[in-house]
């Protein structure tokens, strides 16, 4: 293909790795047949992660600026993973004759899409009021997981006697020492060994590292690969989103708090479908309740997950559609 497919999203410490990561899977697929380029607001931690994923990106000083660009760039085609964006800058950019593919994780109109995408295993088509012409591609189907995790499936067989602790890249809320404290005394109980991932923003890295040596844990600092680690576990506790995709990818048993709004309808779901273990919200004002974690924990000693809930083909299912959306355009590829 002689055209380029622009990605709109955005990461840091701050606000989580999540929309790059599940972008990371489409893009990669994506490249094997067209030029691929992230536009993102500046900002180191992101310049460093596009450079280890070998990603052509441009950096801008903010949104005006990152959308005033689009004026003067030849390319066609758009895919936004952002909340940065509002309805007004959708419509900015259908102005300039551009294509939008863009994954949405709140029920709502979205009459700009071209392509609607919703990885979400709480929604159906019906939750999203679009134009007659565009193409939803919503739910379990197209789930999107990185090839390291596709990898590890069945190279390692769960361990009964693991949990992995990880709350993101960032851990938002500072939680995951409180987590610790909580579940020593089950831990000792039931003869289990923990796994901590420590992520490159955590705020508390040396106190975590401390309390991990004081009670004989296992902590892994700046992982990017938690496959494997989450695989040999037999229970994960987690906050949602890909990890909670990837666990269930994995038939880890999730132990899930919430830490952010778009993850709550889907874990919610999960919930009430008794696909997870739901342990929670987790906020700046809200402290955790030991003894409700601790009986989570005994839950998840009993539960299992269900088998191919979730397959690995979801990016192949996206891409093929947007491969196709841009041939049936006159594109050549």
């Amino acid at each position: 293909m002689n055209n380029k497919i622009v990605f709109l999203v955005n990461g840091s410490k701050d606000i989580g790795m999540g929309h790059i990561s599940r972008c990371m899977p489409i893009a990669k697929e994506l490249e094997k047949y067209i030029d691929i380029e992230f536009w993102s607001i500046i900002n180191e931690e992101l310049r460093k992660y596009y450079l280890e994923n070998s990603i052509s990106f441009k950096f801008f000083n903010s949104k005006k600026e990152l959308l005033e660009n689009m004026k003067y760039i030849n390319f066609k085609y758009i895919f936004t993973d952002s909340y940065d964006l509002i309805e007004s800058d959708y419509e900015y950019i259908k102005s300039l004759n551009k294509n939008l593919f863009s994954i949405i994780d709140f029920k709502g109109n979205y009459k700009y899409c071209d392509i609607l995408i919703s990885p979400n295993l709480c929604f159906t088509e019906d939750d999203f009021i679009c134009d007659a012409d565009c193409i939803k591609l919503v739910g379990n189907k197209y789930i999107l997981l990185k090839n390291n995790v596709i990898n590890v499936k069945n190279k390692f067989l769960s361990n009964n006697n693991y949990i992995t602790v990880t709350l993101g890249g960032s851990d938002i809320y500072s939680k995951t020492e409180l987590i610790l404290d909580y579940i020593y005394e089950w831990i000792i109980r039931n003869n289990y060994k923990v796994n901590v991932i420590i992520g490159p923003y955590f705020k508390q890295i040396n106190s975590i590292k401390m309390k991990c040596c004081e009670y004989g844990y296992k902590y892994i600092e700046n992982c990017y690969d938690i496959a494997p680690i989450i695989s040999e576990s037999k229970i994960a506790i987690i906050s949602g989103g890909v990890t909670l995709h990837e666990c269930l990818y994995l038939n880890t048993v999730p132990v899930v708090y919430v830490q952010a709004d778009n993850q709550i309808e889907e874990v919610k779901f999960l919930r009430n479908k008794n696909r997870i273990i739901y342990a929670g919200m987790i906020n700046e004002k809200l402290e955790f309740n030991e003894f409700n974690l601790v009986k989570k924990l005994d839950d998840a000693k009993g539960f299992t997950v269900e088998e191919g809930y979730i397959d690995e083909y979801g990016k192949k299912r996206i891409v093929r559609e947007i491969l196709k959306f841009i041939n049936d355009r006159d594109e050549v590829y």
